[in-house]
């Protein structure tokens, strides 16, 4: 069975998700902490498999503006943001 990797990116609506299918999530998280990211939560169950928050090193917080550089594979790069309100 796939896994699916998510990182989290604050959004208006709360706490967006975005993600991608992987092999062995294990393995995909670890790679993910050696580049860089934090582990928010331990992987848990929903009805396509297992999951997992990470967030991105790269990801930034600057007055109401908050954003994340993710890079996919096949190298894929895309910045998701939000304005948040206080």
């Amino acid at each position: 069975m796939n896994h699916i990797l998510l990182m989290m990116a604050p959004a208006p609506f709360g706490a967006e998700r975005t993600g991608y299918r992987v092999t062995d999530l294990d393995a995909a998280v670890a790679s993910a902490v050696r580049h860089g990211a934090t582990r928010l939560i331990t992987s848990f169950l929903d009805p396509i498999g297992r999951d997992v928050v990470v967030q991105w090193a790269r990801a930034h917080a600057e007055g109401d503006r908050r954003a994340a550089i993710l890079r996919f594979p096949g190298g894929y790069i895309a910045e998701i943001h939000a304005s948040v309100k206080p």
